[in-house]
């Protein structure tokens, strides 16, 4: 079944987002889901990347519990930071190997609202991450390129509070990242997965900090010599100013971006029929310019419960549907034979050898019977007599011929000997 790779910053709403797809794959579409994450694993965000060693081990972990899970009746989520373009190329193998449809989402949140959510997360079981850790996590983030295979198909999310005012970014292929807007911190408490009460002075703190433009970095994983004497490799880096967000004192609580209690299967299907209603009229807008600019007008915008399960529809529809990579000889597993095939395989060519040497001396020769070797459900017939000489010289071809890619066991040796030896006499 298809695996879904979450991919992000640290504490921008991942597992909520997580959760959420998993509700509704299992409620709308019966599915069985298996999420992962480090809870699951019980690695906590201070100890699963404190150092290179520590994070080399979390990521070892749960490529364990993706390749343990991954089979063909359930679907496997995958939410953790997977902010390595190599480990996400990791578990697209994976993926391919036992012939399984994959995606990435893209999810993605501005940093007034996640340092928020950090803070109120630190008196919650399992704890925070670092603030050091935290900017170096952001930091060292590859985002993710649908132009890489292992990134195809690439959806991706705003997780902010403020992105209930604003419509979903193009929610297939979309590589874009999506305008990230320092706005007020001040959402519902289930915002985020883990934060169970609220903070007030980290919602004051994010608050101040949204009445001043921020600044979006993005950090390429591009690396090029520096123009500096010593040769040090640089990250091509770029700055963006964000936008100040617009007036939220208007916007109803139904619309905040992270509820998902209250979404009902119905909705997704409005909404499409609303976009299909906007596309069609679209159509007509050549040849009926005024009628069609008084009927977009009466067009409902898309709420974010609505965007939301559009997007999960998406993200099914997609998956179901998508032609499964076939795997290649760099993801195949090879099937080894018993450790004594060589064995067997020498052990049973010289015991079809002397048999035929036992047939050629008695009776049964001279009649012109076959010989009959049920072990192996095969029958020999000689139509002269065959030297012991010419028979060992067989038997040393096809061991020779065989001993790189040896049969499985030794009655499949046996059989593939006497076929050989009816071809060759």
């Amino acid at each position: 079944m298809p695996l879904v790779i979450i991919s992000g910053h640290p504490c921008i709403g991942k597992t909520r987002f997580s959760q959420d797809l998993k509700a509704y794959l299992e409620s709308i579409h019966a599915c069985s889901v298996v999420l992962i994450n480090e809870e699951s694993l019980g690695i906590t965000p201070a100890a699963g990347y404190s150092s290179s060693f520590t994070e080399k081990s979390t990521r070892g972990s749960l490529k364990s519990a993706v390749d343990h899970n991954l089979s063909s009746t359930a679907w496997v989520i995958v939410d953790s930071l997977n902010y390595i373009k190599g480990f996400r190329y990791e578990l697209y193998c994976l993926a391919r190997t036992i012939k399984s449809t994959h995606c990435c989402v893209w999810l993605s949140c501005d940093e007034a609202t996640s340092n928020s959510w950090s803070l109120a997360r630190k008196d919650m079981p399992g704890g925070t991450y670092p603030q050091d850790i935290l900017e170096d996590l952001r930091r060292r983030f590859e985002p993710p390129n649908e132009r890489n295979r292992w990134d195809r198909p690439l959806f991706s999310a705003s997780t902010s509070p403020a992105s209930a005012m604003e419509p979903f970014p193009a929610a297939m292929g979309s590589s874009t990242l999506p305008e990230a807007s320092p706005g007020s911190a001040s959402g519902p408490a289930e915002a985020e997965a883990e934060a169970g009460a609220e903070a007030p002075a980290a919602m004051a703190a994010a608050a101040a900090a949204a009445d001043t433009p921020g600044e979006l970095v993005i950090s390429s994983s591009f690396r090029r010599k520096g123009k500096s004497s010593s040769g040090a490799s640089v990250a091509s880096t770029f700055r963006r100013a964000a936008e100040r967000p617009a007036d939220t004192s208007s916007v109803p609580e139904a619309l905040v971006f992270n509820r998902f209690d209250a979404i009902v299967a119905s909705s997704a299907h409005s909404a499409r029929a609303a976009r299909a209603g906007a596309a069609s009229v679209a159509g007509q807008a050549e040849n009926h310019p005024a009628a069609v600019a008084n009927t977009a007008a009466a067009v409902p915008a898309l709420t974010a419960a609505e965007q939301r399960v559009d997007l999960f529809f998406n993200i099914y529809t997609e998956l179901s549907a998508a032609v499964v990579a076939q795997p290649n000889s760099s993801t195949v597993k090879i099937q080894h034979g018993n450790a004594d095939i060589l064995y067997e395989l020498d052990h049973v060519s010289q015991l079809i050898t002397h048999a035929i040497a036992a047939h050629q001396s008695g009776p049964d020769m001279q009649d012109g019977a076959p010989l009959l070797l049920p072990a192996y459900g095969r029958s020999l017939e000689l139509h002269r007599t065959v030297s012991l000489a010419e028979l060992q010289r067989h038997r040393t071809q096809f061991v020779r011929l065989n001993s790189k890619h040896p049969p499985a066991d030794g009655t499949q040796a046996g059989s593939m000997f006497v076929d050989f030896l009816a071809v060759q006499l």
